[in-house]
């Protein structure tokens, strides 16, 4: 029989943890086929199982991880690129890996997930599927459709691109490619351009000999900040309309740095200081940002990355306080106003002690532990056992308490103290915990008689058919109780839920989940109790004589 420990916890805690036995049919290259549940969500999950020959269970083996997955993968913003007679399809797809084909054809994806792919065009409508496949074997299907003909104007939008922004009420530069195999446009020929639907006043301006569209557009003031979709409309001397669609980003807002008023930002380090900074359109302009570290020479470097504006003084500075003034613009000139904050360098890693003392070897599966920590700023305290962290919390004040779940054996724990600068201090408790825990539901278990006669009546026998043997308990709480038989093989012969239950006697009269009398033999039993999280069993062995 083999015990199956399944769970989304890699300490396999009881509340997110599923347990179930399988018969073992037969073992192949040293492996074992395992049946998982029907009803599992997708997400990560973490096994281990123990072998179990009618007496007694093995070791776990070494917990091995998977993920359940049954959506299908996605291909996310899908463009298409019209040339002459060409087709690009850019694109990313939301899993790694994945495996893309378009029309049969593999495609190679990136590691970031992203693929260009392009195709020749044929003169009417143009099929392309689209067939994405994940590592669990989900598959998902698209189609795109695109219209060629040979005789129409296409239009190829150059200026501005996807990555320009721009304020309301200015104006902007407009240039696109304009292919008319068969010269149907007029020098000169005037293409309207249209914003959110509405027409502007200014026209672009077509030159046959150059084959463009190019115009300066006065951009109306009323725009709101974000993406809006823009399109050229340009007619033939037949009447017949070709349109080409663009975006045009707005930008109004000036970048804030968003440290709070009146708090300190820290850093622990003597050349770096990080403030965090907002900016959702344009981007920062580094050389039109201005900063002053008030009383000291600034001589260094900014940049903008995911933390933050970052500042970089090629002077050290020393340990204190410093105030720094920030002016931001970005790249479309939005200027915020100067902001004057507080920057507290700190490079001393927190004093942290222990001041618990600590057992070598301890009996219960709590640990309380209590230290300080000597630090101007503290900030956090971490506490990690067996290298996964089991707690995070904020320092109030220098003391600190915490009380710690044991494992089951050695148990490594990491107190880390950081400060508000991120400087870290770290110290390590050890101890043993023998898994044997005082009884916290069963007060009191017995059964008997033990050996029995499923066919002789014996004294002390309450089942109904006034024979057998009986599981007498009595539990500190009302729980869920679960009594289990099984025959020498491990198979489950009989099995006896209760809910709620407080004391009370259950008879097993020697008859299996089939009506059968049993033979002779050994069997064993497991009898488990659960109420509020906490688990507890006995087990034991039954003796049937006739």
């Amino acid at each position: 029989l083999l015990a199956v420990e399944l769970s989304t916890d890699t300490n396999f805690s009881s509340r997110a943890t599923r347990r179930f036995s399988q018969l073992i049919s037969q073992i192949i290259n040293e492996s074992i086929e395992l049946s998982l549940p029907n009803d599992l969500l997708d997400g990560a999950y973490f096994l281990r199982a123990s072998l179990f020959d009618g007496i007694r269970y093995s070791q776990p083996s070494q917990a091995t991880s998977f993920s359940i997955d049954t959506l299908p993968p996605a291909i996310f913003s899908l463009e298409a690129v019209r040339t002459t007679m060409q087709i690009v399809f850019k694109g990313s797809v939301n899993e790694s890996p994945a495996w893309l084909w378009v029309n049969n054809a593999p495609v190679t994806l990136e590691t970031n997930g992203s693929f260009t792919n392009q195709h020749q065009l044929t003169p009417g409508n143009n099929l392309f599927t689209f067939i994405l496949s994940d590592e669990a074997g989900n598959t998902a299907y698209l189609t795109e459709e695109v219209f060629y003909n040979p005789a129409s104007v296409e239009i190829s939008v150059l200026s501005p691109g996807a990555s320009n922004w721009f304020k309301p009420d200015s104006t902007i530069m407009v240039d696109a490619q304009v292919i008319d195999l068969q010269g149907s446009i007029e020098d000169g020929s005037e293409a309207e351009i249209a914003i959110n639907g509405k027409k502007l006043d200014s026209p672009l301006i077509y030159d046959q000999e150059e084959g463009s569209l190019f115009g300066f557009i006065a951009l109306p003031a009323e725009l709101a900040d974000g993406a809006h979709p823009a399109s050229i409309i340009l007619a033939d001397t037949a009447g017949n309309q070709s349109q080409a669609n663009f975006i045009i980003n707005i930008d109004s807002s000036p970048p804030q740095v968003t440290q709070p008023a009146k708090t300190a930002c820290h850093t622990n380090s003597h050349t770096v200081i990080t403030l965090p900074l907002s900016d959702q359109g344009a981007g920062l302009d580094l050389s039109g940002t201005i900063i002053k570290l008030i009383g000291v020479s600034f001589e260094g470097t900014v940049s903008a990355e995911a933390d933050g504006l970052v500042i970089t003084n090629n002077q050290q500075l020393l340990e204190g306080t410093y105030e720094v003034e920030v002016l931001p613009r970005d790249l479309v000139g939005n200027t915020a106003e100067a902001v004057v904050f507080s920057v507290i360098v700190d490079t001393t890693p927190p004093l942290l002690t222990i001041d618990s003392q600590i057992e070598a070897r301890i009996s219960q599966d709590k640990l309380q532990i209590e230290g300080n920590v000597n630090d101007k700023y503290p900030a956090l305290i971490k506490v990690s056992n067996r290298l996964t962290e089991t707690k995070s919390f904020a320092l109030n004040g220098n003391h600190f308490s915490v009380v710690v779940k044991l494992a089951s054996g050695n148990n490594d724990i990491i107190i880390e103290a950081a400060d508000q600068a991120g400087n870290t201090a770290s110290e390590t408790v050890r101890t043993f915990f023998s898994g044997q825990t005082s009884s916290k539901l069963i007060t009191s278990f017995v059964h008997g008689p033990n050996p029995f006669s499923p066919v002789q009546d014996l004294p002390g026998a309450f089942s109904t058919q006034g024979k057998g043997m009986v599981f007498s308990y009595a539990l500190a709480q009302p729980s869920d109780i679960k009594i289990r038989i099984y025959d020498i093989t491990g198979t489950l012969i009989w099995v006896k839920e209760l809910n709620n239950a407080s004391s009370g006697v259950t008879a097993w009269s020697g008859i299996d989940q089939f009506g059968q009398i049993t033979a002779n033999g050994i069997y064993p039993y497991f009898f488990s109790v659960s109420a509020n999280g906490i688990n507890e069993s006995r087990k034991g062995k039954i003796v049937v004589v006739k």
